[in-house]
């Protein structure tokens, strides 16, 4: 490894570390010296190209099942994401790879906004991405569509393979499993959240901030003063979803029915 000083294409001098032949870095060398930017012109021109894209959702159909067996979409954000870092940090998004497979075979791969969500949810979050500004994507072409849709019959495929097997797995009509599926719907009856008032109909991200006479909240990212009570409703509500969906997930397992309303 060797250290060369070189003159970008964009006027600005800068260090760079090459490796291999003597040709392949004259061959590097050049490239950056006819092409490549230093590092603050080239953030600049991103900035400039991400403004003029805008501000973007898209997604596609993700190529595994989610431990449910629902057929997953990968939602991320493109283009002039940065004004927006906070509200889609807030709507749950994470910085990591926009295609996962890229982390096999790519020391650097595509980077952005990403969440993974069920097919059935993906309206919704469509419509909290709008609510912040960012506009829809187009397919970039027609085999893209073509390859999208092809990859959501896959993932059909997988999803009667995923039911059937559920199916096998489904426990004898006992008196004793009679009941214990009557127990499980009883107890998700008692645990059947109810958004409280404070954040119903808004996004929130789970949290409560501050302590006794100072709690707060900011549903649809805006800051919002709460009182103790309402801070300890919001507080059992999220502990009796969680044991809601625990209790779900466990009559999944076991086989049971989860009934059409929970």
């Amino acid at each position: 490894m060797a250290k060369y000083n070189i003159t970008y294409s964009c006027g600005h001098e800068g260090t760079v570390q090459l490796l291999g032949k003597s040709e392949e870095r004259e061959r590097k060398i050049k490239y950056y010296e006819e092409f490549g930017l230093c590092t603050e012109c080239y953030k600049k021109q991103k900035q400039e190209e991400n403004a003029k894209l805008g501000f973007l959702i898209g997604g596609s159909v993700a190529d595994t099942l989610s431990e449910k067996g629902e057929i997953q979409i990968c939602l991320s954000f493109a283009g002039d994401t940065l004004p927006h870092k906070e509200e889609i940090k807030a709507l749950g998004y994470r910085w990591t790879a926009v295609d996962a497979s890229q982390m096999a075979y790519m020391r650097k791969p595509d980077m952005g906004w990403v969440k993974v969500v069920p097919y059935e949810h993906l309206e919704e979050e469509k419509e909290k991405a709008f609510a912040i500004g960012a506009k829809e994507a187009e397919m970039i072409s027609d085999r893209e569509l073509a390859n999208q849709k092809e990859r959501y019959q896959e993932m059909l495929s997988e999803q009667r393979i995923y039911k059937r097997n559920l199916r096998k797995k489904a426990p004898q009509d006992t008196s004793e499993n009679r009941e214990k599926q009557q127990m499980y719907e009883e107890k998700l009856r008692s645990l059947c959240p109810v958004e409280p008032d404070v954040i119903r109909g808004k996004y929130w991200n789970e949290k409560v901030y501050g302590k006794a006479g100072r709690y707060s909240i900011y549903p649809d990212s805006k800051r919002f003063e709460i009182s103790d009570e309402e801070a300890t409703a919001l507080k059992k509500y999220l502990s009796d979803r969680a044991e809601y969906r625990k209790t779900k997930k466990k009559m999944e397992e076991e086989g049971f029915v989860v009934p059409a309303w929970a």
